[in-house]
């Protein structure tokens, strides 16, 4: 034993110095690109709450029918004076109930230390991010009690592209699933140790979990029930439902504030309810698992291209992913002990199947939402890295079978991380990625008006992307909004945009619908020149692809016309 002691404290040292080296090159891999990307649609929202403006508030002062200075449209994204951590909560609780406060909180004090730069705001989800890597090795240390296991388990987070991508944001997923982790980490723990402090620590870690996402009610409650599925588990029982009891309590104000506010207001998530056909929804169920393997595409279809060839590889992608992931699943129910295969299937099921089975029953496209189910991809990855781990003191295989298996194994994920680290790096340089949804296009857009000079931009709404496009607007810019109906539009546009444009003053119309046009020409405007259209995106969601369709024309009169 006293020469055993040594080499384990050397294979300690040596695990966390490689530990180190894995958070470090997921640091170089993500930090210098935080700035690179403008802000999306979901993350103006985070900054407009963080600021204590409501949004109802910028829509009644920009959204009046007359032109606002850019200026003023970047003034709601900064720190409104007088308004404090109550008022956000405030907002919060108004606006979007079902945005627990507690991500806010930390990213509204986080920017009163760093400022408002957009690289500094978003360092806090990023670090939380890296803070996920170590706190995976150590969840899978205590499922497997492998070292090995645990460096590929932190390697597997560290290049996944789809942690690095909501990393980036300025939301609260890198925080939530920072606390899925380790609050799955504080209950493997305390089921080992039962000591009274590590039920306190797993109960406040529940705590936190549920006030970062709403979603987090279903892993939390799936927990609870881990006795009903291991019966070593039910001596600590009492423990455990005392624990998870009062993290629900603790949360009860919060969750009757979203289900108060869900019936008095229309939230801003009703896309979601909008049906899919069953093979689409499959299909996006199979995109969604088989990004875990490889990224390709800005579009969020995995690898570029509109051919037949590229469907027929998209397909076989999905295939792949699918069976390799329920073999990595079949192969840790098999050959570990029942804990690590009952806590990643809890993990998995209580994240996806209430989204699939509201879909099914209801209506609705949430469970095609990557977002949404991240436990699961938390619970799929570590099942890969459990199963597919190389296991050199593997006794019920022959050593002629356990070297067979080791190669395969090891090929397989050393493909796996090829393919997440090539992905990563694609979609860090890129303009904009598949997870903005509607909004991976504003620098495209940004860059087109970037290029007029002190433009007149029009819009008949979109103050999201608006207030995004506004921070890289040109100097002297001027922003429109029209209001609704077709009589006070037409004022608005004969009041504003004619004698703008007589003046030759640039008027540029962002997304004008034919309506538009039509008044336009009625008032002697007849000449639009499409200066921008970006490309359909996602085919395999029509109603959001409706959407995220830009174009931007501009407006003027046709050589020799004069006004009236």
């Amino acid at each position: 034993m006293g020469r055993r002691q040594p080499d384990r404290m050397l294979t300690a040292t040596r695990s966390l110095s490689v530990l180190l080296l894995i958070i470090l090159l997921a640091g170089l891999l993500r930090l210098p690109f935080l700035g690179t990307k403008p802000l999306g649609g979901d993350e103006i929202y985070s900054a407009l709450r963080i600021s204590g403006s409501s949004f109802g508030l910028v829509k009644q002062q920009l959204a009046d029918g007359e032109p606002h200075p850019a200026t003023s449209w970047q003034a709601h994204l900064t720190p409104r004076p007088g308004r404090t951590a109550s008022d956000m909560m405030r907002v919060l609780a108004q606006e979007a109930p079902e945005h627990p406060p507690l991500f806010f909180l930390a990213a509204r004090s986080w920017r009163q230390i760093v400022g408002a730069s957009l690289s500094g705001q978003r360092l806090l989800p990023a670090l939380f991010g890296l803070l996920l890597i170590p706190a995976t090795a150590a969840l899978a240390w205590e499922l497997w009690g492998n070292r090995r296991t645990s460096l590929l388990a932190a390697t597997a987070i560290a290049l996944s592209p789809f942690h690095t991508l909501y990393a980036a944001e300025l939301r609260q997923y890198s925080l939530w699933a920072l606390l899925l982790v380790a609050c799955t980490w504080a209950l493997v723990r305390a089921e080992h140790l039962h000591r009274r402090r590590d039920w306190l620590i797993y109960c406040i870690l529940c705590i936190a979990l549920l006030y970062t996402h709403l979603f987090s009610v279903f892993p939390v409650a799936g927990f609870a029930l881990l006795p009903l599925l291991l019966p070593p588990w039910r001596k600590r029982w009492r423990a455990l439902t005392l624990a998870s009891f009062t993290a629900f309590l603790a949360f009860s104000p919060w969750l009757w504030a979203a289900a108060h506010g869900a019936m008095l207001r229309q939230g801003t998530n009703l896309w979601t309810g909008t049906d899919l056909p069953f093979p689409l929804l499959l299909w996006n169920w199979g995109l969604n698992l088989a990004r875990l393997w490889i990224d390709l595409d800005p579009g969020g279809r995995l690898i570029t291209g509109d051919g037949i060839m590229a469907s027929v590889g998209r397909l076989a992608i999905v295939v792949t992913a699918t069976a390799v992931t329920a073999w990595a699943f079949a192969i840790v129910i098999r050959r570990s002990n029942h804990q690590p295969a009952a806590i990643l299937i809890t993990l998995l099921g209580c994240s996806v199947l209430p989204l699939i089975l509201t879909d099914l029953s209801m209506g609705g496209c949430r469970s095609a939402i990557a977002r949404y189910s991240l436990p699961g991809y938390l619970a799929v990855q570590l099942a890969v890295v459990g199963g597919l781990a190389p296991r050199p003191n593997n006794r019920s295989q022959s050593p002629q079978e356990r070297v067979r298996w080791n190669r395969l194994a090891a090929l397989i994920l050393a493909g796996w991380l090829l393919l997440n680290l090539s992905s990563q790096l694609k979609a860090s340089v890129a303009p904009g990625w598949w997870s903005k949804l509607g909004n991976m296009d504003q620098t495209l857009v940004a860059n087109a008006l970037h290029q007029t000079e002190s433009p007149l931009i029009v819009s008949e709404g979109y103050l999201l992307r608006l207030l995004s496009f506004s921070q890289a607007l040109p100097k002297g810019s001027m922003v429109l909004v029209l209001p609704s109906g077709d009589d006070s539009q037409r004022q608005t546009l004969k009041k504003w945009v004619v004698p703008a444009i007589d003046r030759k003053q640039t008027v540029v119309l962002y997304r004008p619908s034919p309506e538009v046009l039509s008044t336009l020409e009625l008032l002697g405007i007849d000449s639009f020149r499409e200066t921008l259209r970006t490309p359909s995106r996602y085919p395999y969601l029509p109603h959001v692809n409706q959407h995220t369709r830009q174009w931007l024309a501009e407006a003027s009169r046709k050589a020799g016309d004069k006004p009236e």
